[in-house]
Formats: structure tokens, C-alpha cells, sequence
């Protein structure tokens, strides 16, 4: 595989030197998600950076974690790409209902899950038709 990928590429990486890219790739990656999914923090696509809604913020988490302060200046190129690489489909939350919505929804499920589980409602043909 390491000539295959000397060959396609015309670099003399080795598959541990590869190894370890992936492994600082993947810390870096997860470092970021991490601070996303904090209150307060959001992500600059033009910058392709962590930023924070107030300075507070960042000093009240870079209290706590000092081992993020790196992140409240460092930008980190690719991450979008990063978020498919290692799984994550990058939501941005671009389609996302309003929260009120969710709660109907959701409301409107639990109803039609009730009504179901009590015999009620619409039944699935397997089980209307008696079974398998």
C-alpha cells in the first residue's frame, strides 16, 4: 500500500509518519467538536476558527480546561472536511426547526405513539393481517 501511495502521490511518507498525521488530525478535530458543542461557541468559516459570543466565555472554559487556550487563537484549515473525514456529517444546523416546532412534533409523535400502544389507531399490516 506504501508504493501505491508513493506512486499515485510521488511522496516518500511512511505508513507510521501517515499513522501519526491521522492521530493529531483526530485530536485537533475532536478538540474543536468539543468547544462547538459548549454554550457560547461558534465556528468562523472565514477565519477557520473557534470563536466565542463574549471574552467571558472563553475565560471562564480556558479556566477549567487550560489545555484549550491554544484554540482560542489557533485556526485549523479543512475542518468541515475533517467533520466527514471522521464521521461527522458537519451539521450546521441550516435545516433545523425552530424549538417550538420540535416541541409540536414531537407532541404530535407521542400522541400517535400513545394512541397505538393502547390499541388504538392505526395498526401495521403485519399485525392486522394476524401475524407472520
Amino acid at each position: 500500500m506504501e508504493e501505491k501511495f508513493k506512486a499515485k502521490f510521488g511522496t516518500s511518507f511512511t505508513t507510521e509518519l501517515l499513522k501519526n498525521h491521522y492521530r493529531a488530525l483526530k485530536k485537533n478535530y475532536n478538540c474543536i467538536k468539543t468547544l462547538l458543542n459548549e454554550s457560547g461557541f461558534g465556528w468562523d468559516n472565514e477565519r477557520e476558527m473557534v470563536y466565542a459570543d463574549h471574552d467571558h466565555v472563553w475565560d471562564d472554559y480556558i479556566k477549567a480546561h487550560p489545555e484549550f487556550n491554544m484554540w482560542r487563537t489557533k485556526s485549523m484549515s479543512g475542518y468541515e472536511d475533517l467533520c466527514i473525514v471522521f464521521g461527522d456529517g458537519g451539521a450546521t444546523g441550516k435545516y433545523s426547526r425552530a424549538l417550538e416546532e420540535k416541541d409540536v412534533a414531537n407532541e404530535k409523535s407521542s400522541t400517535t405513539n400513545a394512541e397505538n400502544l393502547n390499541g388504538e389507531g392505526s395498526q401495521s399490516p403485519i399485525l392486522a393481517g394476524g401475524g407472520l
